[in-house]
């Protein structure tokens, strides 16, 4: 499988940590975090992804099995150069806003990593 932006794999190590740290209970590891370790197939070896990740071969391999293949026509098409922008519009840097479901509330700008938002929304502690 071919992706178009390659996945970290201390990312994707960190994803999983913050997972199993948030869960209360043993349960299916969801199937976005199955999505990044099976594109991590793309840049290492099983061995390497399942110690860093700690998930079975075997769970990785039917992860594999289970993930559709991307084609071209998946993606969307993104003009070369930006836009114009009008004269009286201030252009911002990129900002995405995600609502996790503790409520907690994150903004990121261009220039986060994933290891950084989510170690600031770890630490993050709701009112009791």
């Amino acid at each position: 499988m071919s992706h178009s932006h390659p996945t970290s794999l201390i990312d994707v190590q960190v994803a999983f940590e913050h997972w199993r740290a948030q869960r209360t209970h043993r349960q299916p590891t969801p199937r976005h975090l199955r999505s990044l370790a099976v594109a991590l197939l793309d840049q290492h070896i099983p061995f390497t992804i399942c110690k860093a990740l700690g998930v079975n071969a075997s769970a990785l391999k039917q992860w594999a099995k289970e993930e559709p293949v991307l084609t071209q026509s998946s993606f969307v098409v993104l003009p070369e150069e930006p836009t114009r922008v009008m004269p009286d519009v201030v252009a911002r840097d990129p900002e995405l806003s995600i609502t996790l479901p503790n409520g907690v509330q994150l903004s990121l700008v261009s220039g986060v990593s994933l290891h950084e938002a989510l170690a600031a929304a770890s630490s993050v502690r709701m009112p009791a």
